[in-house]
């Protein structure tokens, strides 16, 4: 059977991207994967581990003979580097991404390409799987499996049908499963499921932190529970300031509702009321219960 893409082209091979040269590798579908960064040493890793076949650091020699480029860096660099690598993509060429903040992006690279004339196409992607670990060491070849892929065309004017069956067959070979959504929507919704609950996580471990005051006693103490409620936390720090800044709108307004979720807790615990308070946790358990029984 013939491979998908002849080159496949991926610009980091941290977790993300090398996760993907792992996949596409072991699912065959691409001739060649060239992975393209800025540290030549974690380029080797990167081809040591198999997830690519070549590697570079200039963006004119990797990305010339692709016709599909994945960027999966921090999301405020994808437009800086989609307009770097601009001039070497042949025509015909399909660019994607694997951010997890789509609006600014896709608006920037669309106005970007109207008004250049040349025959590239840009879709939108984001695949919501991920670890709290990250680099090429984290890698894993099924971190993709049974995931959701979010896709974000722009409007229907500005892509062409058969380019967006192409990205999305792509991501279903990967074994992922495919939703579309539209770029503004799509910020919103992962604002409150996947941003919010990792600045809630780093807010409860610097509250805990504070209240510890060096002294090492609440961090003995601390069972599963409170470890598997601030995993996240252990995000790449730089990584998490780039998306709630690149997505600053959508989180404050889940902020906003957080905070008048917190206050009304602190409100009845501070009446003393044990029926509104068990109301309130009632409400959180409901919806966390469907949510697991949906899904299973």
């Amino acid at each position: 059977m013939e491979p998908l893409f002849r080159q496949i082209s991926i610009i980091g091979t941290g977790l993300i991207g090398g996760s993907l040269g792992l996949t596409i590798h072991k699912k065959k579908l691409a001739s060649k994967v060239v992975g393209i960064g800025r540290n030549p040493d974690k380029l080797d890793k990167a081809l040591k581990r198999k997830s690519v076949d070549e590697v570079t650091t200039e963006y004119s020699q990797g990305v010339q003979e692709a016709d599909l480029v994945i960027i999966c860096t921090p999301v405020r660099c994808i437009v800086p580097i989609f307009k770097e690598i601009f001039p070497y993509l042949p025509q015909g060429c399909i660019v994607t991404d694997a951010g997890s903040t789509k609006n600014s992006i896709v608006q920037n690279i669309q106005n970007y390409l109207s008004q250049s004339g040349k025959k590239v196409y840009f879709i939108g992607s984001h695949p919501m799987a991920g670890s709290e670990k990250s680099g090429i060491e984290a890698a894993q070849e099924d971190l993709y499996e049974g995931s959701l892929c979010i896709i974000t065309p722009p409007a229907e004017s500005l892509y062409d049908p058969q380019i967006l069956k192409r990205i999305e067959s792509f991501w279903e070979k990967i074994r992922c499963r495919i939703s579309r959504m539209e770029p503004q929507k799509h910020d919103l919704a992962v604002a409150a499921i996947s941003h919010l609950p990792h600045l809630v996580s780093a807010i409860l471990v610097n509250t805990v932190s504070e209240m510890d005051n060096n002294s090492g006693h609440l961090f003995s103490i601390a069972s599963s529970g409170f470890k598997d409620t601030t995993r996240v936390a252990s995000g790449n720090p730089n990584l998490w300031s780039d998306i709630s800044l690149e997505n600053k709108e959508a989180l404050i307004n889940c902020l906003e509702i957080f905070e008048t979720q917190l206050q009304s807790f602190k409100k009845e615990i501070l009446s003393s009321n044990p029926e509104e308070i068990s109301r309130l946790f009632e409400k959180a358990k409901h919806y966390r219960d469907s949510m697991v029984n949906s899904k299973k």
